[in-house]
């Protein structure tokens, strides 16, 4: 068609060709071939997107990683009680004689479990060292005795670990290792540790989980859990007492189970103390490729001396030695103390998670006091309330507020039971001013000059009162007693007190500079409102406080008419136990006698079910659990 027809001539000319195209299609396809026709104007071919061909992928898994389940039979439950249960026995005979003859202590009863312990061996030395920790449950000697444990167990048969290398990696030895040492350098209850050289040239710790170990561990948790469990039902201990410690041990052991855990935070420490320019903090590279729940592989250390090797020449005063390692290391024990506690503050403040196991077994000094950190298994997230506690315990601390390190202290507890608040604050104020006249004092032992006598005395104070404590709290606290000794025993002149000042000036400084660096983000109106909310929560605490004082003695009323509404109800519902418990035992014994072929009545049979032993003994079960619970009730003091 000539370019200057208009569009009124073309209309009628498409009509026609849509009219004889309507008599020679098919009705099916009319409508689109009539559409087709009337676009032809605009159709046309355009580029198409690039594609690579082929299957699409399958979508991704999204996900979370599961943790590691382990499998308890009753076999293997049973089979660990028979190992278990004579060792228990005896043990509670020896602590029963013990009484009888007037000559138990905390000190001899943790001689005699650590014995125990080390004659079972296997998990239960990692279930003592755990409990070990457990100062709110166990007298200080009795856990320094089982902190006194030796993890060290028959290694592995070498064909052994060779096949879980082989399984948990897919890969043979040959293609993994130029040389490898089986003679392994550690072997612990869990794991044994084998050195090694890379195809690549790297010299690796291999640690290898022992197989089956997972299985004895739940097995082990499984029969602790039923007799703590037994305990509170027979009420030789109070009901609810044994719940942060069941739930502790199996958090704290299925957590060094798991390898990729010790893994995770062993990398992102490794990268935070790189950027954080903490230069003396040496932390072994990891080889995430090569690792999976039951195997790690990380960089070995070599060149330095073990920690745990310096305290024992300082302690044995060995000065050949000290001379040695000042020589060939350039090692000054009381310049290793201060980055002890530099990395303790660090962690602890700035990281996202502390140490909370810095034994000196698992701390090497390298050359030019530089420190190297292994065995990251026991970590522990500093949350902010965690961070908060210690800040206000140090500052309170260096203005000698006594009576502001009690209220931390009750605050790193709360919420608190039902204990008598005022016996409680007078026990912690005499405890923390006995700390503080030794801690003034220049001519004390060093151990009076750390932070580890005063939280002594508060869990003893812990144990009198019934209080609960969280693994977060007992974390924290066994990590700050392992700084403070450990920095006392290398320099007995070292002030903790000062060295957190010296931090905490060198933090503010730094903190100075990161606020000018981004002014404009500091001053957004969500950073003030986020102050003004943490200013409010002081204000709301202080009214509390104050409400809670003016409102005592109504509040001493309610506590005891609480006490005799929870005391009736517990009469009440071991009334109607008792009673069921009664009418079964008679039905029994009125079936019992007639399926034999006799004949009696209900006086008869209710008489002859009062003259059992068996029957009366479960009265006096039950009473007595009804008594220990009223006992309980009552000696709760109003709050």
């Amino acid at each position: 068609m000539p370019r200057g027809t208009s569009r009124s001539a073309r209309v009628p000319r498409r009509l026609d060709e849509l009219r004889s195209f309507a008599r020679s299609s098919p009705s099916s396809s009319l409508e689109a071939r009539a559409a087709s026709l009337a676009n032809a104007d605009i159709l046309g071919a355009l580029p198409r997107p690039l594609r690579l061909g082929g299957e699409a992928p399958e979508p991704p898994d999204l996900a979370q990683r599961s943790p590691e389940r382990f499998r308890t039979t009753p076999f293997r439950v049973f089979r660990r009680l028979l190992r278990f249960a004579p060792v228990a026995i005896s043990f509670l005979a020896a602590q029963v004689w013990d009484r009888v003859r007037g000559r138990s202590s905390p000190l001899r009863t943790g001689r005699r479990l650590r014995a125990r312990i080390e004659k079972l061996g296997g998990t239960f030395v990692k279930l003592g060292q755990q409990l070990s920790l457990r100062h709110d449950l166990l007298r200080s000697d009795t856990c320094f005795e089982l902190g006194r444990l030796l993890d060290d167990m028959p290694a592995m048969p070498s064909d052994i670990a060779v096949r879980e290398i082989e399984n948990a990696t897919g890969r043979s030895m040959r293609d993994l290792f130029r040389v490898f040492d089986p003679d392994p350098i550690g072997s612990a209850s869990l794991a044994c540790v084998y050195q090694a050289e890379l195809r690549s040239g790297e010299r690796v710790a291999v640690k290898v989980r022992r197989p089956g170990v997972g299985d004895d561990v739940a097995a082990d948790l499984r029969i602790i859990s039923s007799m703590l469990r037994m305990a509170e039902l027979m009420t030789v201990i109070r009901p609810g007492t044994s719940d942060t410690l069941r739930e502790g041990l199996r958090t704290m052991l299925f957590e060094e189970l798991d390898f990729r855990v010790e893994a995770r935070f062993q990398e992102i420490l490794r990268r935070r103390a790189k950027e954080d320019g903490l230069r003396f903090l040496y932390v072994p590279k990891v080889y995430p490729e090569l690792s999976c729940a039951r195997l790690l592989v990380s960089e070995l250390l070599t060149g330095g001396i073990w920690l745990i090797d310096l305290l024992g020449a300082i302690e044995s005063d060995r000065p050949e030695h000290l001379h040695f390692a000042r020589e060939a290391f350039g090692i000054k024990p009381k310049k290793v103390a201060k980055r002890l506690l530099r990395i303790r503050h660090w962690s602890l403040f700035e990281n996202l998670f502390f140490h909370a196991d810095p034994h000196p077994g698992n701390v090497m000094v390298l050359p030019k006091n530089r420190l190297a950190f292994v065995d990251f298994g026991a970590c522990a997230p500093a949350t902010r309330r965690t961070r908060t506690h210690q800040v206000e315990m140090f500052r309170r601390q260096a203005r000698g507020d006594v009576e502001g390190m009690v209220q931390v202290f009750h605050s790193m507890f709360s919420p608190l039971p039902r204990v008598d608040i005022d016996a409680l604050t007078a026990r912690s104020e005499a405890a923390t001013f006995e700390w503080m006249y030794g801690f003034e004092t220049e001519h004390v032992e060093w151990f009076e000059r750390t932070s580890a006598s005063l939280w002594l005395s508060m869990f003893a104070a812990i144990r009198e009162f019934d209080i609960p404590v969280s693994l977060e709290t007992i974390r924290t606290l066994r990590s700050s007693l392992l700084y403070d000794t450990i920095t006392a025993r290398l320099s007995p002149d070292a002030n903790m007190l000062e060295e957190f000042r010296r931090y905490e000036r060198r933090a503010r400084r730094q903190a100075l500079r990161r606020f000018i660096a981004n002014l404009d983000e500091k001053l957004s109106i969500g950073w003030w409102l986020l102050e003004i909310e943490r200013q409010s929560a002081v204000v709301g605490r202080l009214w509390y406080r104050l409400s809670r004082y003016a409102d005592a003695p109504l509040h001493r009323f309610l506590s005891t008419a609480g006490k005799m509404a929870e005391t009736t109800a517990t009469l009440l519902r071991a009334t109607l136990v008792a009673l069921v418990y009664s009418t079964i035992v008679v039905g029994v014994v009125s079936l019992t006698n007639q399926s034999s072929g006799g004949s009696l009545d209900i006086r008869d049979a209710m008489s002859l079910t009062a003259q059992s032993p068996w029957f009366v003994a479960g009265l006096l079960i039950i009473l007595v659990r009804t008594y220990r619970a009223v006992q309980f009730r009552l000696a709760d003091v109003d709050t």
